[in-house]
């Protein structure tokens, strides 16, 4: 078969690739390895019930938000509701060792001044740290779309502060420090790793805009595929690309799908594991130091996820999600280990109908025993993951009794469940990591027609994802001509 483009890897980013491309009129060809489109943005039903594994909420929803403006655009927006948290607080931050509790209020003002009121005498700490996230806010023209782009965007010489070394030098209190550093939770980089830019981005769209998506990460990804139908994007799914094909002249041709189907192209975004993209390669595609680095890329972590329902839930989660820490100091608040006991919880926001989703971190899968599992489990591996069950439940009754006899299990995930449905070698749940030293894994390549995208690539999370597809395609189309489509949508 024959296309103008071929998308590899069917996720949010991978979707959005194909979708701009297809309404610029290219015939394009989208390949994901799993069954479905999109299995972690997807969720899953269990018992009747419905799990959202990868929305439970984002940013940038807001009614001039970017990633609204970009739903616009892919014609997406419209067939979606978004759902607004309540304004008093839609996070409770907790630290054990110290008692501390903080509720993060639904909107920029109200957050600014929960925070002052909290620590008093940091008022100047507290609006530094805002000045920085407005900075990064107005200086991207990926999320300031008035902004025209920059080409300094791609350039190594880049911000590399991390968020640690930026809140050290605005205060010494820990406890404020600790609040602000809470949400690196959900993107998967401690505090004195994470990029300052990066969490900027994040964070600061929770700040500007949270909403959650009615009918969760499963109406967006019906979305994407009605509008991927309306524009005649072929979907190849359950078909993994075995290598990426180059002509004489070193220019991306096509791919090889398992099986031995070819697809022909003269372009191509890669969206899956960059480290993937090496193996897929002949060796002399790429320079020996490149793929060294790109093999090198430390992964974001993993994580232990459980799906159950409560038989009567806290008042607390009815309304607004909980993140839950042992320690309230900076340095020692991300323990992301085997001793699940010390580690950070992420429990999402409980349904009308008890259902409920608890995250906790784990290390990527590297070289652990597990990290070769494919298909059919183990008795070890069954032995593994229900050793591991216990133990995370008994860090939760310890670390939030409030549920713990509330609980009834219904599924549970593990690093190894992440690294099927999400083909992530290492189970690595925010792709790689934005971190200080990190090699940072750039749209462009050197062979003519391969571009990359994914949360690898330029922020972590569905924001990240989709900003990451139009970088990609600014390629081939003009950065600031795809950025003007954009605001003519809206």
């Amino acid at each position: 078969m024959k296309y103008e483009v071929v998308v590899v890897g069917g996720g949010v980013s991978g979707m959005t690739a194909a979708l701009i491309f297809a309404k610029q009129g290219a015939s394009v060809a989208l390949v994901e390895q799993d069954a479905q489109l999109a299995p972690i943005l997807r969720g899953f039903r269990r018992k009747g019930t419905y799990y959202d594994t990868g929305l439970h909420y984002t940013g940038g929803l807001g009614s001039d938000g970017p990633l609204v403006r970009y739903f616009n655009h892919l014609g997406v927006a419209s067939e979606l509701s978004f759902e607004s948290f309540p304004e008093d607080g839609f996070d409770e931050i907790r630290f054990r060792d110290s008692g501390q509790r903080f509720l993060q209020p639904a909107g920029k003002n109200r957050y600014k001044q929960a925070l002052q009121e909290e620590f008093p005498g940091d008022e100047s700490a507290i609006s530094a740290y805002f000045r920085e996230i407005d900075k990064e806010w107005e200086e991207s023209s990926y999320l300031n779309l008035e902004r025209p782009f920059s080409e300094d965007a791609f350039s190594l010489e880049r911000d590399d502060r991390t968020l640690l070394s930026f809140l050290d030098s605005l205060t010494d209190d820990e406890g404020l420090k600790a609040v602000l550093s809470a949400h690196t939770l959900l993107y998967g980089v401690p505090p004195e790793r994470a990029l300052l830019r990066t969490h900027a981005q994040v964070a600061g769209s929770y700040i500007n805009s949270v909403h959650s998506v009615q009918g969760g990460g499963q109406a967006v990804v019906k979305g994407y595929q009605r509008q991927l139908k309306a524009f005649g994007v072929d979907v190849y799914c359950g078909r993994g690309v075995r290598k990426l094909d180059l002509d004489v002249s070193g220019d991306f041709s096509g791919v090889e799908l398992e099986g031995g189907q070819k697809l022909e192209a003269k372009q191509c975004v890669y969206t899956a594991s960059p480290p993937c993209l090496m193996d897929m390669l002949p060796e002399s595609a790429m320079r020996p130091g490149y793929r060294k680095r790109i093999r090198r890329l430390r992964n974001s972590h993993s994580a232990f996820m459980v799906f159950g329902k409560l038989k009567e839930a806290p008042a607390f989660l009815l309304k607004r999600n909980l993140l839950q820490f042992n320690s309230s100091g900076t340095r020692a608040m991300y323990s992301v280990s085997g001793h699940l006991v010390d580690s950070p919880f992420f429990i999402g926001k409980a349904e009308a109908d008890g259902s409920v989703v608890i995250m906790c971190p784990a290390p990527a899968l590297g070289d652990t025993a597990w990290a070769d599992v494919n298909g059919k489990r183990s008795d070890a591996y069954a032995q593994y993951k229900a050793g591991m069950l216990d133990e995370l439940l008994a860090a939760l009754a310890k670390n939030c009794p409030e549920i713990a006899g509330q609980l009834s299990v219904v599924d549970f995930a593990t690093p190894c469940t992440f690294k099927d449905y999400g083909c992530s070698p290492a189970g690595a749940i925010y792709g790689v990591e934005h971190s200080q030293g990190q090699y940072p894994v750039l749209p462009m390549t050197k062979i003519k027609g391969l571009f990359l995208a994914g949360q690898s690539v330029v922020a972590p999370g569905v924001l990240g994802a989709v900003i990451s597809a139009y970088v990609a395609c600014g390629m081939v189309f003009g950065q600031d001509e795809l950025r003007k489509e954009v605001l003519t949508c809206n």
